[in-house]
Order: structure tokens, then C-alpha cells, then sequence
């Protein structure tokens, strides 16, 4: 292994279970060192991370009052990291992403290569997670470069829909192992120790859900190349959020605001033309409360709550009004 890796790994409520299995993979991937960010977990979870601590001498423990969100703890993991520990490199995880085996060394092997051949100090690269991001998956097979796509509301174009419908494809083949991509989640991202330090940190305003894109974007904004590596790769042991869609009656209000509120303030950096742009953000509402009818026979209510919810996100994104919401729970 070339260099230094410090791997910063943010957790919250009761996941230690998580936690613990990704903590003996990191290792095993050789990771000189962890910096585990605790969002203020139950009494359970932090007595197993005092435990950690104690029988580990590279784990090293940041503990929050209240939960920061994963901006606000992936923040405080890489002020951390880089005013104590030197690292080289940098790997951002979530608290359940177990890395598969050689999935370290391939970014390590990626970075160098790419950085030679391209002739660049900084780079940024994202792990595989593929089994439950359609995204990656359609990356690494048809080499569809995840972008912010112009005009979307909430990543729907009705146009682009459309032609989606009448041309489909089943190829399963890895024929793009690294890609350039535009944006890519923190859990997985892998990066130089000066690419924070040129970016900046992640912003605390967006607390969850789309924060890892809006730092992203940062990067492309100062031409730091992104790349996604299909040889590293992460199993989310964590399947609820995948599970449950925003529509569901089992995804929190937690979630469906704070992705609708990001992810609308984002899509504002992208319009170039503002009819396309609330004629994809119409279609895509209208046939959201239809939906959101239907569900409404079978739950009491709720059609009526998450509307209420859904809209009151959009219009604070729109606004451009950012940070956490003390309302929400």
C-alpha cells in the first residue's frame, strides 16, 4: 500500500452492529488508521464503541452532543483526520459499508494510475455499490456518467423518461471499470488529503441526503477529476433505506424532506431554461400525489401529510432555505 489511508466512518442511533463489521473489514483492507464519528448513538451502541476504542488503538473516537447529520459528521471526521493523523488518503464510509476484499487497493492502484497518466496531484474516486445504486450499475455498464442532468426536478425529465421507455437495454457486462462521473455519495468517496483542503469541508447546512452531491459538485467546480472503480466495492449491509422509497409509508419524514428540500436547492444550479424545467417539476408532482391518492385507501391520512411535507421541502429548497430543521424529528 502506498501511502497513508484513514478511513472516517459516521454513525448515529443504535447501528453498532454496523459498525463493527465495518470496522474489522476496514483493517483488513489495511487502513493505517479510523476515525469513527459517533452522531450522538444510544447508551448501547456507545458503551460497544468505548469497548472499540479501548482494545484498538487506531480507532480514534469523535462523539457529537446531537446528531450533525453525515455533513456535519463527516466534517468533523476529516477536520480530525487532518489536523492529527497526516493522512495520505482519505476514505469516507458509512456506518454500513462493508468493503469487499481488495476493494482498498484498487482505489489506491486506480488514484496512482490515473494520476500519472493524467498528470494531476488531486483526484477523487468513488467505491462500487452497485447492488443497491442504479446508478453505478448503469455507469459501469453503459458508461452513463451520473450528472445533474439540465432541467430536472428531483433527477425526472420527462423527455429523457420518454425515450427511456422505448429503448431499453439488459446488457450486464462490466465494459467501463472506471468511469468519469460528476458527483458521487460520501460513503465510498476516496480522495488525496489535499482535496479538502482546496474544496473545503462538507457543508453542515444540508445535514443529510444530497449533501454528499453538493460537495461533490465542489470539486467539479475546481476541475478535480471524479471517477467511479468498479473493483472497489462495497456491500451495504444496510437495505431499509433502498427498501423504503420516498412514497413509502415506512420512509421517514426525516428522509423525505431533507431529500426533496436538497435535492430541489441543487437542481437550481442546472436550469438553463425555466419552462422545461417546471414542466418536468408538474409532471413529476402530478403523478407523485396521484400516487400518493392511491396510497391514501390503504393509510388513513397520509396522503394529505406527506403532500403537506413534500411541498413545504420543495418550496424551502427552492428558496434556498438550508440547515436543520429543529421541527423534524
Amino acid at each position: 500500500m502506498n501511502g497513508r489511508v484513514v478511513a472516517i466512518v459516521v454513525t448515529y442511533a443504535k447501528r453498532h452492529e454496523y459498525v463493527e463489521k465495518v470496522m474489522h473489514e476496514v483493517f483488513h483492507e489495511g487502513v493505517s488508521e479510523v476515525v469513527l464519528v459517533d452522531n450522538a448513538s444510544q447508551l448501547e451502541s456507545r458503551a460497544v464503541y468505548d469497548e472499540l476504542v479501548q482494545s484498538e488503538k487506531r480507532i480514534h473516537l469523535i462523539r457529537n452532543d446531537e446528531n450533525l447529520g453525515s455533513s456535519g459528521g463527516f466534517k468533523a471526521g476529516l477536520q480530525y483526520a487532518l489536523s492529527y493523523l497526516r493522512p495520505d488518503f482519505l476514505w469516507l464510509l458509512d456506518d454500513d459499508n462493508v468493503p469487499q476484499r481488495g476493494s482498498l487497493k484498487s482505489l489506491v492502484d486506480t488514484w496512482f494510475m490515473i494520476a500519472t497518466s493524467h498528470k494531476v496531484d488531486d483526484l477523487a474516486l468513488y467505491s462500487y455499490r452497485g447492488e443497491t445504486r442504479a446508478p453505478d450499475k448503469r455507469a459501469v455498464t453503459h458508461g452513463h456518467i451520473k450528472r445533474y442532468g439540465k432541467n430536472n426536478f428531483m433527477g425526472f425529465n420527462f423527455f429523457k423518461a420518454f425515450r427511456r421507455k422505448f429503448i431499453k437495454s439488459a446488457c450486464e457486462a462490466v465494459n467501463y471499470p472506471v468511469v468519469r462521473v460528476t458527483f458521487g455519495p460520501f460513503g465510498g468517496a476516496f480522495f488525496n488529503f489535499n482535496v479538502p483542503r482546496k474544496v473545503g469541508l462538507p457543508s453542515p447546512e444540508f445535514f443529510v441526503y444530497a449533501d454528499d452531491h453538493e460537495y461533490s459538485l465542489r470539486l467539479n467546480e475546481l476541475g478535480i477529476q471524479q471517477y467511479l472503480v468498479f473493483a472497489s466495492r462495497l456491500k451495504d449491509i444496510d437495505r431499509s433505506f433502498d427498501d423504503d422509497g420516498l412514497l413509502s409509508p415506512n420512509a421517514s419524514d426525516l428522509k423525505v424532506y431533507y431529500s426533496f428540500r436538497n435535492h430541489t436547492y441543487l437542481s437550481q444550479r442546472f436550469i438553463t431554461n425555466r419552462i422545461f424545467y417546471y414542466f418536468n417539476k408538474f409532471i413529476y408532482i402530478t403523478f407523485l400525489l396521484k400516487n400518493l391518492m392511491l396510497l391514501s385507501f390503504k393509510y388513513k391520512g397520509f396522503a394529505k401529510n406527506r403532500a403537506k411535507l413534500i411541498i413545504k421541502a420543495i418550496v424551502d429548497g427552492e428558496s434556498s432555505s438550508l440547515g436543520k430543521v429543529d421541527w423534524l424529528k
